[in-house]
């Protein structure tokens, strides 16, 4: 849990400075920096392709591609907010290597 924590606060600081279309946009994308962060040991998200993003966020929603935790939460996310999560994503700095 200290270790959550301390990866919650790094990404808090990590994405303070960026500017958002909205508070939309920031409703968005804080449930993703939890895991999704420049520190975490999950898979990087911030700056791939939209495309790829949407494609992949799709198939977790549908079940076509097995996930633990995301098929969960990608459930609440309509197809509109999936799209803008993707561009949103894209947009932000960290690209994959």
């Amino acid at each position: 849990m200290k270790r959550l924590r301390s990866m919650m606060w790094v990404s808090a600081v990590a994405f303070a400075n960026i500017t958002y279309a909205d508070d939309g946009d920031k409703l968005l994308i804080v449930p993703c920096t939890g895991c999704h962060s420049p520190v975490a040991t999950l898979p990087p998200v911030f700056g791939r392709p939209a495309a790829e993003l949407q494609a992949t966020m799709q198939a977790m929603k549908s079940g076509a591609q097995p996930s633990t935790l995301m098929m969960r939460l990608l459930r609440g996310y309509t197809d509109e907010d999936i799209t803008r999560l993707a561009r949103i994503l894209a947009s932000m700095p960290g690209a994959a290597q």
